[in-house]
C-alpha cells in the first residue's frame, strides 16, 4: 500500500474515532428565522465517506476507491399546521448535494432535490397536493445493471382527497404522476400514472379497514423500431391497520394486479401484490421496525423486460442519553425479471442486501453529528453483465440547521 493510501486511511481513521465521540443525530427545534407566519429553516451539512467500490463494478475485479466529500446546503419552509398536516399548511424545502472525488475527479456531480406541498381542511373533505424532485449521481442499486455512476431525476406529483361520509367511514382518492429520467444511453426513461380509490372503515377504535382498487398506466421511452414494455394494470386492494397496543402497531395491504402488455402476441398477466409493517416501541429508549413489500415495475434497464421485486427491511433504533443514539438499518430485495418478448434479453434474478449500523449525538442545540458504516453485495444469475459486486461505506456528516 502506498504512502498517500497509508495517509487517507489514518485520517479517516480518526474522523470515525472523532464521530464516536461527538457525533450526533439532529432534533427538532424552534426556527431561528421567521417571515410573517412562515417559518424558515436554513441548515447545511458536510458529509465524508470512504467508498471502496464508487462504479459498483463486478466484486471480483476492477473495484476503483475513493474519498467523496459531500457538501449540502438547504433550506425548509413552513406555515400551518405542516408537521402533522391535519389542518391547511404548507410546506417547500430544498437541498444540493455537491459531491467532489478525490481522485476520480470526472465522477463530481451537484444533484437538486426539491419539493413543495399544500393541504386544506374543509370540514368534511381534506385536500392534499404534492411535488418533489429527487435527483442522484451515483451507481444505481434501484435498478442493479452496473452501469456505473448514473444521473437520474424523478418527477412525482401527487393529488388526495378524503371526504368523511360518516363516523366510522370515508372515501379516499390518491393519485399520482412519476417521471424517472435517465442521463445514459443505456437506461430508459419511464413515466407511471396511477389513480387508487379507497373505502375506509373503523371498525373498533383500534381496527380500520379498507377495500380500494384503482387503474395505471406504465410507458418506457425508446425508439421508433425497440420501445419498452408498455403496459396498463388496474389493481383490486384490502387494506387494515391496527393498533394492537400502545407499544405495537401494524399495517398492511394484499391483492391483485391484472397487467395488459402493449406488445402483439403477449398475454395478459396476473401478480400477487402486497405491502405490511410492523412498528414496535419496546421501551422509551429503543423502537424497531419490520417492513415488506411486493410490486411490478417495468425495466429501465432491461428493455421489453418487467420485474418483480419483493423487498424485506427493518430498522432498530435505541438512545442511550438524550443526546447519544445508535442504529441499525438493514433490508434484502429479490428482483425477478422476466421476459415481454421471446427475442428479450435473458431474464435475471439478483439478490441484493444490505446493512448499516450508525451513532448520533446531539452536539448542542442545533448542530448535530453522525458515523456510520454501510455493506452492500448483488448477487446476480447473469453473472456476464457484471452484476456481481460488493460494498463498503465508511463515513461522518456534520449537520447545522438555523
Amino acid at each position: 500500500m502506498n504512502t498517500k493510501k497509508i495517509n487517507r486511511r489514518i485520517l479517516l481513521s480518526g474522523a470515525v474515532a472523532f464521530a464516536g465521540v461527538a457525533s450526533a443525530s439532529a432534533q427538532d427545534n424552534a426556527p431561528m428565522f421567521k417571515v410573517g407566519s412562515v417559518d424558515v429553516r436554513p441548515g447545511v451539512t458536510y458529509e465524508f465517506e470512504y467508498n471502496d467500490n464508487i462504479f459498483l463494478s463486478h466484486r471480483s475485479v476492477g473495484k476503483i476507491e475513493d474519498y467523496i466529500h459531500h457538501i449540502k446546503p438547504g433550506i425548509t419552509l413552513g406555515a400551518g399546521d405542516y408537521s402533522a398536516r391535519n389542518e391547511n399548511y404548507f410546506t417547500a424545502g430544498y437541498n444540493a448535494d455537491i459531491q467532489l472525488f478525490q481522485d476520480n475527479s470526472g465522477a463530481n456531480a451537484t444533484d437538486h432535490n426539491a419539493n413543495i406541498a399544500i393541504g386544506g381542511n374543509l370540514g368534511r373533505t381534506k385536500l392534499s397536493l404534492g411535488q418533489t424532485l429527487v435527483s442522484a449521481s451515483d451507481a444505481d442499486t434501484a435498478n442493479l445493471a452496473a452501469l456505473g455512476r448514473l444521473k437520474r431525476r424523478v418527477w412525482e406529483t401527487t393529488a388526495g382527497a378524503v371526504y368523511n361520509l360518516s363516523d366510522k367511514s370515508d372515501f379516499e382518492l390518491e393519485l399520482l404522476s412519476r417521471t424517472s429520467d435517465y442521463d445514459n444511453a443505456a437506461a430508459f426513461d419511464t413515466w407511471k400514472g396511477q389513480g387508487l380509490a379507497w373505502w375506509n372503515y373503523k371498525m373498533t377504535p383500534k381496527i380500520e379497514a379498507a377495500f380500494g382498487g384503482g387503474v395505471g398506466y406504465d410507458q418506457v421511452d425508446g425508439t421508433a423500431t425497440t420501445h419498452g414494455p408498455n403496459a396498463v394494470y388496474e389493481q383490486i386492494l384490502g387494506r387494515l391497520r391496527w393498533a394492537a397496543t400502545e407499544k405495537v402497531s401494524f399495517n398492511g395491504n394484499a391483492g391483485l394486479e391484472l397487467r395488459q402488455i402493449q406488445e402483439v402476441g403477449v398475454g395478459d398477466k396476473a401478480f400477487a401484490i402486497f405491502g405490511a409493517g410492523v412498528n414496535w416501541q419496546a421501551t422509551e429508549q429503543t423502537s424497531s421496525g419490520v417492513n415488506a413489500q411486493r410490486g411490478v415495475s417495468p425495466g429501465n434497464t432491461s428493455q421489453n423486460q418487467f420485474s418483480v421485486d419483493t423487498t424485506v427491511s427493518g430498522n432498530v433504533k435505541h438512545s442511550f442519553t438524550s443526546r447519544i443514539d445508535a442504529g441499525l438499518d438493514a433490508g434484502y430485495t429479490l428482483s425477478d425479471f422476466s421476459r415481454i418478448i421471446v427475442t428479450a434479453a435473458t431474464p435475471r434474478e439478483d439478490q441484493y442486501w444490505y446493512i448499516k449500523p450508525s451513532v448520533n449525538v446531539k452536539l448542542f442545540e442545533r448542530a448535530s453529528a453522525a458515523a456510520y458504516y454501510q455493506y452492500r453485495r448483488n448477487d446476480s444469475d447473469l453473472a456476464a453483465n457484471g452484476n456481481d459486486f460488493t460494498n463498503h461505506q465508511l463515513g461522518l456528516s456534520l449537520t447545522y440547521s438555523f
